[in-house]
């Protein structure tokens, strides 16, 4: 099989990795819709043949499932209090 498509993802820094390549554009496509609701970001297809980018994924994490409460005061010093129970 002939390999064609480069995927890359934008690192933090603003250089892109390289992830993988496939053969063709529809496997990279579906790839980059894998890549990105596994570990959100931006990717993009490089095809090998024209060295242009011909497809594009960019997922940003979702900011309400990163966000924690933190524990109330008294456990984190390790006292609990009736306060604190639900």
């Amino acid at each position: 099989m002939e390999r064609n498509y480069d995927i890359f993802k934008r690192h933090p820094d603003g250089m892109f990795i390289w992830i993988e390549t496939t053969g063709d554009l529809q496997a990279a496509e579906e790839r980059l819709k894998q890549l990105a609701a596994r570990s959100p970001g931006e990717y993009k297809v490089l095809c090998l043949n024209t060295l242009r980018v011909v497809a594009s994924q960019r997922q940003v994490a979702d900011a309400i499932g990163m966000l924690k409460r933190p524990a109330p005061k008294s456990i984190r010093m390790g006292v609990r209090s009736n306060e604190d129970a639900i």
